[in-house]
């Protein structure tokens, strides 16, 4: 697909692991002028509007500053502070009442692993997302 795959590993500290895809706009959007002065339209249109994001994540600035972007985005945000809290909230809430999860992996109590292996094998559709610091 034209892409790149990197992995940088550091023993002791983790790993990273970047892709990166190439962008081809489809016939309709090259068929669409695009203004770059006059904002688009919808411009007031939130992005993330009517999405409701799980996230785990136990560092009080990380959660803070994910919480400020989504929801500025219109995503509803439910905050837990660590993997048992994650999985105890799909279960009490439903699946169906989250659209994605955002997973520290390196929390207390029960890390982003582990608790993304419990979510999904009760709610296997369920979208999680890894994040690491």
């Amino acid at each position: 697909m034209e892409g790149d795959i990197r992995v940088e590993s550091q023993p002791g500290n983790g790993s990273t692991f970047e892709f990166r895809l190439p962008y081809h706009p489809s016939i309709e959007e090259l068929a669409t002028p695009i203004s770059l002065t006059a904002p688009p339209a919808n411009a007031t249109e939130k992005r993330l509007m009517g999405l409701t994001i799980l996230i785990a994540e136990d560092e009080p600035v990380n959660q803070e500053i994910l919480e400020l972007n989504l929801t500025d985005e219109g995503a509803r945000v439910v905050m837990v502070s660590n993997g048992q809290q994650a999985v105890e909230r799909v279960l009490q809430d439903g699946r169906t009442n989250y659209d994605i999860v955002l997973m520290d992996m390196q929390m207390p109590v029960l890390d982003g692993l582990k608790a993304t292996q419990r979510i999904l094998e009760f709610a296997p559709d369920l979208p999680i997302i890894g994040q690491n610091r």
